[in-house]
């Protein structure tokens, strides 16, 4: 541990021929104990990455070879072999932030902004592998039911989430999670471009959108990228027959259409946004035009 300062050695206090000053060493005590802290963070929050996204720390090696079984006995064997390179290779795997592994903050995702910009939601989308069985979009929100009516007043926060697969375990298989920003259903600007959004995409991969509630604090905590949303996929509750893409399709194209008379104007969204050629190199992006203004 080291020899303590000097000013631990005190004579206020007599213990035989030297005094001992309680406060200072308990000041000295805490510190030395702190300063190892922020190292034990970086391997705390290794572990808890894979944790949270449903691996075993007995699997790890499998997906992070450079680590042995011997390394991950305890935090402190397992330090010399979190080098640049394994972090980066974790936070690659998850899509998660680097800094955050290395402690030096609390967020652990980049928030991925698509308001009043719906091609960049789409951008998102190219880079990913979409499996169409896996619901690779939900939408969380932390109200009992979605209602458009205006008259309504409330926000009615809600948070796309996008998840992709990211390794295969067995017959697991392990997703990791992109988040971008919250859509209030409330505000018809925000409800009309996620339907419109919504239609897009179900056209585009036949991928349904199931909605789950989830309290506020949680919602909040995924909207601010604090959380890894694996576990509310699994202990959320299902809105009742509520799915994203029944408020973006037409009555003859699902028994479950909801609110036919915004319908029209979320198909003038579509063809103002030039929505139907997003990924086309030939189509400019037109968000922030003047043609969009009345959008936005």
């Amino acid at each position: 541990m080291g020899s303590p300062p000097e000013d631990i050695v005190d004579v206020k206090i007599p213990m035989g021929i030297f005094s001992i000053n309680v406060r200072a060493f308990w000041r000295w005590f805490t510190k030395k104990k702190q300063e190892g802290e922020p190292v034990l963070l970086v391997a705390r929050r290794f572990l808890q990455s894979f944790e949270d996204h449903g691996v075993a720390v007995s699997q790890i090696p499998r997906l992070i070879p450079q680590v042995s079984l011997d390394q991950l006995h305890s935090e402190e064997s397992l330090l010399p072999a979190l080098t640049p390179e394994v972090l980066r290779q974790t936070a690659d795997l998850f899509g998660i932030r680097r800094e955050w592994l290395e402690g030096t903050t609390g967020v652990i995702y980049d928030i991925h902004p698509s308001y009043k910009n719906p091609w960049a939601f789409f951008d998102d989308v190219k880079t990913m592998k979409i499996d169409e069985f896996a619901f690779p979009l939900v939408a969380f929100c932390s109200s009992d039911r979605l209602d458009s009516s205006s008259r309504h007043g409330t926000k009615q926060p809600i948070v796309l989430v996008l998840r992709e697969s990211c390794a295969e375990l067995e017959d697991k298989t392990i997703y990791r999670y992109r988040i971008h920003d919250e859509f209030c259903w409330g505000y018809w600007k925000c409800r009309i471009q996620l339907k419109a959004m919504t239609r897009i995409w179900y056209k585009k991969y036949q991928a349904s959108v199931p909605i789950y509630r989830i309290d506020k604090k949680a919602l909040s905590a995924i909207e601010e990228g604090l959380v890894v949303p694996r576990l509310f996929y699994q202990n959320s509750r299902r809105m009742r027959d509520a799915d994203l893409k029944d408020y973006s399709l037409l009555p003859s194209e699902s028994r479950q259409s909801k609110d036919e008379d915004e319908f029209p104007t979320v198909l003038a969204y579509i063809e103002t946004y030039k929505l139907e050629h997003v990924g086309e190199d030939r189509v400019r992006n037109p968000s922030g035009s003047e043609e969009t203004h009345k959008f936005t």
